[in-house]
């Protein structure tokens, strides 16, 4: 089964084998598409099973998109999902996370059957559980543990790998640690001021703000809290 959007088929695969009948988010999908041009290069961290990255590639007509997602099984899906809908020669995607440092880090817990969603945090340091991140969707998190440690590492590291002049989209969806992605990505960020796309969790908003207000970012739409924000440099 596949669905139709604009006019072309797309087929995107979920984590217990269901089939999308949609883009997940389509609302902040298709205003993305009103600000990033075809031919951009974009960054999708915290891919899940690939709604962003098949929208990128396909819809906006990116050059590139660089797409992460660390937990293996999930990271399965996703190159099943890039592969169906015929976007491998865009599409660079990496199995690791995306953080501050290059360290391990710890799958804390699942919510059952939340489509692959797993909170992650440094091996050696305590991590609060989600629910007190402002998340309050996931009070019934299960607290069960993930067996394998996932490596990370800051973005800035990871793309100097990569022969790009330019980045200007990145989408960041990590279930808490978002402020730690942006802090691995600040010459990134300096340097290309992509347009920037932030699920928020609510004791994250504050450092955030303060995080992108010295590269003179300004919200431009997203006014509760946790939820999807979109960022600009004006």
């Amino acid at each position: 089964m596949s669905f139709v959007y604009n006019n072309k088929n797309y087929k995107i695969l979920g984590m217990k084998n269901e089939e999308y009948n949609s883009f997940r988010e389509l609302e902040f999908l298709e205003t993305i598409k009103t600000i990033v041009p075809s031919g951009s290069v974009c960054i999708d961290i915290g891919a899940n099973v690939g709604s962003h990255t098949v929208f990128l590639a396909s819809e906006i007509g990116a050059r590139k998109v660089f797409s992460f997602e660390p937990i293996p099984m999930v990271f399965d899906v996703l190159k099943h999902n890039i592969t169906v809908n015929n976007i491998t020669d865009k599409v660079i995607a990496y199995n690791i996370a995306i953080s501050s440092k290059n360290k391990n880090l710890k799958c804390i817990s699942k919510l059952p059957d939340y489509h692959g969603s797993y909170w992650l945090w440094y091996s050696e340091e305590d991590y609060k559980h989600p629910y007190d991140r402002g998340y309050k969707v996931h009070k019934g998190c299960d607290g069960s543990a993930y067996t394998n440690e996932i490596k990370s590492d800051k973005l800035d590291s990871v793309m100097k790998n990569e022969n790009f002049d330019e980045i200007d989209f990145i989408k960041i969806d990590v279930e808490g640690m978002e402020f730690e992605v942006l802090k691995g990505a600040r010459e990134l960020i300096e340097t290309h001021k992509p347009v920037l796309q932030i699920e928020v969790a609510i004791d994250n908003n504050e450092n955030i703000s303060k995080f992108l207000s010295e590269f003179n970012y300004k919200r431009i739409r997203g006014v509760f809290k946790n939820e999807n924000q979109l960022w600009c440099q004006k």
